[in-house]
Formats: C-alpha cells, structure tokens, sequence
C-alpha cells in the first residue's frame, strides 16, 4: 500500500519508480483525498487502484484481497466518487499554458514570465487564472504541485 501524502512522495514519477522497483509485487495506492489524474495515472503504470482511508477495516481486507488477486479496484462510492467521476473534460493546458506553469514551477515572477514569453504581465496573471481553473488549483503554488503530481511540468 502507497500513501499519496506520504513526505518525499512527488507524484506519478515516485509511483512509477516504486512500482518499478516492487516487482512482481502488487501495488495499490492508499489515500483520503487523492488526485484523480494522479489516480489515473497510478492506474496506466501499473498500480492496482485506490483505496479510501475511509473504508472500514472489513471493507479494507476485502479490497486487499482482491487486489492481490490481481483485480484493480476503483471505488464508486459516494465517498471516493471524485476519483473516478472527473473524466479528461477537455480542460487540457495549452502549450503556452504548461511554458507559463512551467516557469512559474522554476520561481520566476509573473513579470519575469511575462518578458520570457514575449506578453504582459496581466496577460500572465489571466493564464495563471486559467491554468488553476482548469487544475481545481487554490493558487499557483497549488496549481505547480498538480502540474508536478501530473508531470505535466
């Protein structure tokens, strides 16, 4: 079992590798709030599915089971309905998006992104604006962390 909100985890680069190196062990991840693209993700590389830290104990044993038979387990639940509920809605990033987010990930200033690609700086703040809209994103620190989790920076 894999907890997302582990210290050091940093995303789909850290499944992949522990994925990787636990072979032919399985692999699930463990988690209260997880990201669905991350989840997703965990999912294409190998990982066997999700399991809700909410889940009682008997609820648990049975998803371990079955995961060690080499089912993926997904929940529909109410309670994990996030997970699987958000499908790729068209709130892909644009190139200039992922060059801003990207950028913003390096630390550079919204002025100092600005003469980097050649815009405004209020133009920068719209795309910012944008990029944490389309991620579910609070702020940009946030939004960096989605990008990083989802490799897409």
């Amino acid at each position: 079992m894999l907890d997302l909100k582990m210290p050091g985890m940093m995303g789909l680069k850290t499944i992949q590798t522990i994925i990787s190196l636990a072979q032919p062990a399985k692999v699930v991840l463990l988690s209260g709030n997880a990201d669905p693209g991350v989840v997703q993700g965990a999912v294409k590389k190998g990982a066997l599915g999700l399991i809700p830290k909410s889940l009682s104990m008997k609820s648990m044993m049975s998803v371990v089971d079955l995961v060690l038979s080499g089912q993926v387990f997904l929940p529909a639940s109410e309670v994990v309905g996030q997970y699987t509920a958000r499908p790729e809605d068209g709130k892909t990033l644009s190139q200039l998006a992922i060059d801003v987010l990207k950028l913003t990930s390096e630390g550079f200033t919204n002025k100092e992104i600005a003469n980097c690609i050649g815009a405004s700086e209020i133009n920068v703040k719209m795309h910012m604006r944008n990029i944490c809209r389309k991620l579910d994103a609070r702020n940009r620190a946030h939004a960096v962390t989605i990008g990083i989790e989802r490799q897409i920076v």
